[in-house]
């Protein structure tokens, strides 16, 4: 069966061992045991400190939201800030060009309009679909039209991985594992694994008991975003991994699967 994105560096034997198989080596480092606070502000506070787009209101809202069209399009490769940037205006008047127009960096509301239709038609090819995956107890959006069906794997099948079929290869990773641990015991456990695979923590945020990070991995140059809930005896762990191109691009649809994760529903 496929092995979870955070395995590390190959072993002797050739094997790469997967993060179910580290745990033991760190458990005992990381203990506490609280129930978790099922707050959607939990994961857009997340969202936020790991730079991917979130809820905003008034201006910046407007502005995340151009920013994020123009990112659907691969015309923007800046942060999702909210805040009008040089990259941003590039990014705009590269848009205008492509439409024949003059390139001031501001859009007018026929231009707006056109860039919320074509974004629109680039979002429905990836198909996002709600499912409930019931023996991992998790509801959350995928991009169907981006990733095959979920392979099932670990010891008990408790572990699910959509593959990408895309240049970005992207990959979702959901796992299930039984240990009373808190977000800063798992902050533990995913330092102590990045390091042990060479890669650099870019990132990292607790809310509640909810915990994101994101790592960058300069062997594969792949990054990899992390969302954990813990509840429990129970933690569920989201990976989405993909190569560090196509970072700027996919930001809009990494940001829309981790928001809409319910972890123990």
């Amino acid at each position: 069966p496929h092995r979870s994105t955070m395995a590390g560096r190959n072993s002797g034997n050739g094997r790469r061992p997967p993060l179910h198989e580290f745990l033991p080596a760190m458990v005992d480092r990381c203990g506490g045991l609280a129930p978790i606070a099922q707050s959607h502000t939990h994961v857009e506070a997340l969202l936020q400190d790991l730079g991917l787009p979130h809820e905003r209101t008034g201006s910046a809202g407007h502005i995340q939201s151009l920013q994020v069209d123009l990112s659907w399009l691969g015309l923007y490769s800046g942060q999702i800030t909210g805040t009008r940037t040089t990259d941003l205006q590039q990014a705009t008047q590269l848009f205008q060009r492509g439409l024949g127009a003059a390139a001031t960096g501001d859009l007018t509301p026929q231009q707006r309009e056109i860039l919320a239709r074509r974004t629109a038609q680039t979002r429905r090819g990836a198909d996002f679909v709600n499912q409930t995956q019931d023996w991992t107890g998790t509801r959350f959006r995928i991009p169907s039209g981006f990733v095959t069906q979920p392979e099932v794997w670990g010891d008990h099948n408790e572990h699910l991985t959509y593959r990408g079929q895309d240049v970005s290869r992207l990959r979702i990773n959901i796992e299930n594992y039984r240990f009373a641990r808190t977000a800063s015991g798992w902050l533990s456990i995913l330092k102590a694994r990045y390091a042990d695979n060479g890669m650099r923590v870019m990132g990292s945020s607790s809310q509640g008991n909810y915990l994101g990070a994101v790592a960058y991995d300069p062997g594969a140059d792949r990054r990899e975003y992390t969302l954990v809930a813990a509840q429990g005896q129970r933690s569920i762990l989201l990976h989405i991994s993909l190569q560090e191109k196509s970072v700027s691009s996919m930001r809009p649809l990494i940001g829309e699967v981790i928001s809409s994760f319910q972890p123990f529903h």
